[in-house]
Formats: C-alpha cells, sequence, structure tokens
C-alpha cells in the first residue's frame, strides 16, 4: 500500500484567510488513479515545522503546496535545500522561459522574479506554465518529493500535466472505479430509509458512501477492481436509481443541478425567467455560469422592494397590504408577471425571510415561497430554511431550479 501524505504551507491558510481547496482537489484525483492521502497537514511559513514534517520516512510520497512565491515570506525553497542538504543554483533554462512568460504578460523581469529560477541543486523542475514560480521533484532514498505553487490554477496544471502521469507510472496503483448519483429535496436519512433495500442488494465489492452538501446528497458507488463485471453492475445501478426516483436523482457524475436544468431547457428548446427577491438575482447568476445561457435564459428582475413588484411584475397592491410580500398570492402574480413580461415558457418566483431580522412568528426567518409558472398552471410552495442568509439564498436557488425540473417530469 502506498503512503502518501500532503502538506500545504502559508499563514493565511491558518489563519482563514485563505481556504484550502488545493487539499480536496489533489485528494480526489489522487483517489481516480489509484493513490489514497493517508494525512493532510497544514503547518505555517516556518523553517522548523516544514523540516518536521520534510522528515516521515514512513511515506513513499509527499506533495507540498505553498511558499513558492518570491517575497521573503516564501520560504519553501530555501528550506528543501536544507532539507536535501543541498544548495540553491541558477538554472538558465527556467530563467529563459520565465522572460518569455512575463513578456507574454507584458511584464519586465525584475531581481525578485530572477530568484526564481533559483532552485535546489538536483532536483527535476516542474513547468509552471500558469505562473512564475517552478515546481520541483526531489528524491531521497525511495520517497517521492513534490513541491508545487499554492495558487490552485498553478498546482493544478502541474497535478494534471506531469505529477499524476509521472506517479500512474512509476507505482503499481490499484485499480479505482467511481460512479456518483446525484440527488437534491430529500434529507441524508431519509434518503438512507429509501433506499435501504436496494443498498442491502449492493454486492459486496461496491461500496457505497452518501456526500451531502447543500445542493443535495451524492451517492457514491466505488470498487476497488478493473474488471468489466464489476464497473458494469455500478452503471446498471446508477440507471437503476435515474429511472427509479427521478423525484429526487437528477444527474450522475459531476453534472450540477443548475446545468441539469440548463440541458433541459436547452433540449426542449424553451425558455426561462426569473423574478427574484430573497434570493436577489442568486438563480440567475447560477443559470449564467452555464456557457450558452442566453439560449435559454431571457432574463430576469430582482424585485426587492414591493414597489418594484407592483410596478414591474402587476403584482396587486391588496395582496402585499393584505398577505405580506412573503406569501403563495405574492410571489404566484411574480412568477405570472415576469413570464408574461419576457414572453419565455417558464418562470421562477422567489419571496422570503433571509434575516437575520424581519422574521416573525407567523414567518419566521428561513420562510421562502418558491413559484413556477408555465403557460398552462403555476405552482407554489413554502420551505423553512433555517438561520444564515447565505445558505437560505443557496437552498432557495436549489430548490426553485429542482421545482422547475420536477414540473418537466409531468
Amino acid at each position: 500500500m502506498i503512503s502518501t501524505k500532503l502538506i500545504t504551507i502559508g499563514d493565511e491558510l491558518l489563519i482563514g484567510q485563505v481556504v484550502d481547496t488545493n487539499s480536496a482537489w489533489i485528494g480526489q484525483h489522487l483517489n481516480e488513479i489509484g493513490i489514497s492521502i493517508n494525512k493532510i497537514v497544514s503547518i505555517k511559513d516556518n523553517e522548523a515545522d516544514i523540516l518536521k514534517e520534510l522528515d516521515d520516512p514512513k511515506m513513499d510520497i509527499i506533495l507540498v503546496t505553498g511558499g513558492l512565491g518570491p517575497t521573503n515570506d516564501d520560504i519553501t525553497k530555501t528550506t528543501v535545500a536544507k532539507f536535501f542538504n543541498t544548495e540553491l543554483v541558477f538554472d538558465q533554462k527556467y530563467y529563459n522561459d520565465l522572460e518569455v512568460f512575463l513578456d507574454l504578460m507584458g511584464l519586465k523581469m525584475n531581481h525578485l522574479n530572477k530568484d526564481q529560477a533559483m532552485v535546489p541543486k538536483g532536483c527535476n523542475i516542474i513547468p509552471n506554465t500558469k505562473g512564475t514560480a517552478p515546481g520541483m521533484h526531489l528524491i531521497k532514498g525511495k520517497q517521492h518529493f513534490f513541491f508545487m505553487p499554492g495558487v490552485p490554477m498553478e498546482m493544478k496544471n502541474m497535478m494534471s500535466s506531469h505529477i499524476l502521469g509521472y506517479l500512474k507510472e512509476q507505482f503499481d496503483l490499484q485499480a479505482v472505479y467511481h460512479q456518483t448519483v446525484r440527488t437534491t429535496g430529500v434529507p441524508e436519512s431519509e434518503l438512507a430509509i429509501e433506499l435501504k433495500e436496494w443498498e442491502d442488494s449492493l454486492s459486496d465489492n461496491i461500496a457505497l458512501a452518501y456526500l451531502p452538501n447543500y445542493e443535495g446528497v451524492r451517492l457514491r458507488m466505488s470498487c476497488y477492481a478493473s474488471d468489466k463485471e464489476t464497473i458494469d453492475n455500478i452503471n446498471t445501478q446508477v440507471g437503476y436509481l435515474k429511472k427509479k426516483y427521478p423525484q429526487f436523482v437528477y444527474g450522475d457524475g459531476d453534472q450540477s443541478l443548475v446545468e441539469e436544468v440548463s440541458n433541459l431547457l436547452k433540449g426542449r428548446k424553451e425558455t426561462l425567467s426569473t423574478s427574484e427577491s430573497c434570493t436577489g438575482g442568486y438563480i440567475g447568476h447560477q443559470l449564467t455560469t452555464i456557457p450558452g445561457a442566453s439560449e435559454f435564459y431571457k432574463g430576469g428582475i430582482i424585485a426587492y422592494d414591493n414597489e418594484v413588484k407592483i410596478s414591474e411584475l402587476s403584482v396587486a397592491a391588496s395582496h402585499l397590504f393584505e398577505h405580506g410580500a412573503v406569501s403563495k398570492q405574492v410571489v404566484l402574480q411574480m412568477a405570472r408577471g415576469i413570464r408574461e413580461k419576457l414572453d419565455t415558457n417558464y418562470a421562477i418566483a422567489t419571496s422570503g425571510i433571509a434575516g437575520p431580522s424581519g422574521g416573525s412568528k407567523e414567518k419566521p426567518v428561513g420562510t421562502v415561497w418558491i413559484a413556477v409558472a408555465s403557460k398552462t398552471r403555476v405552482v407554489a410552495r413554502c420551505f423553512q430554511f433555517g438561520q444564515g442568509r447565505e445558505r437560505i439564498v443557496r437552498k432557495a436557488t436549489i430548490t426553485a431550479l429542482n421545482i422547475l425540473r420536477t414540473e418537466f417530469l409531468k
């Protein structure tokens, strides 16, 4: 079994100034080629801490991110040289490549950039086509050390173009196969109860994991085998779940709910508009992250103020007075109003209380009404998404998109 350790370096990670997304990405992509990470450690830009974590003879592979920049607080290279009992030397080829890169970026070489061509003697340089800091690969006994910048774009490029391929060549890796089914609109515990009989029927060599997040619950099926029979079995199970539970299974793999909804709208050659109050345009934002969104998304109105609801969406002032902005009557009119105004096949409307203030006993913070309108009908439902402004907005957005998706099924 290959032992692997990941070290992330940077004070900014430990004080919460920067969120460590590198570890998740590296862990996922190593797992895909059959390598599991045994340990992840985050440490400060401190020589003693770096030396301590590098000195781990139980590990076959040690990957390090961070501390390779041109400023004084980036000390990884000098510490690496000390650990390997060597010196930093000037690499002319890397310097030449760096000059070309800076020129393409419209930048001039300075002494700090020049210092980045100083690398530990004997290391294999990993090219950095997305930045200025070189990656480094060193070997000590049977251990492989890889040093990469902490900038996610630069790290990912080095991992994808060099390191992952090298590891596959050098190590006898255990084959692994994953398939993920994506669900939404059902809590993890309820999903587990619903799927118990199916889960019990899975063969012993298939491992199932429930992975919840704000969008829903992902079901990951894994097998550590390369035989076609097991892989075909997993793919059959994916197809079964999608057919059996279309009300909450919306896709597989890395496909997001907004991608699924967008694909359905494109395939049906239908259009969508949005009128948003509590979500503040977040639904529209999600839709426009999809390439070619103009094919199906005409636009929307952020009707945060009641006057905008009245003037732009034809919401009756009497309904606002009698029922309040967060009500079935108002959200139904918002959905109808935007669909008619922009002449679309479908429309989504949201109105809620995102907090932290503004709630009442009848309508506590987290109350959100969501409506979806088509040319033939309008549906509206009330939800309680709990506390947390960002959570409420994101949950309302996912829920609204899923209501639209389930309307397609009808």
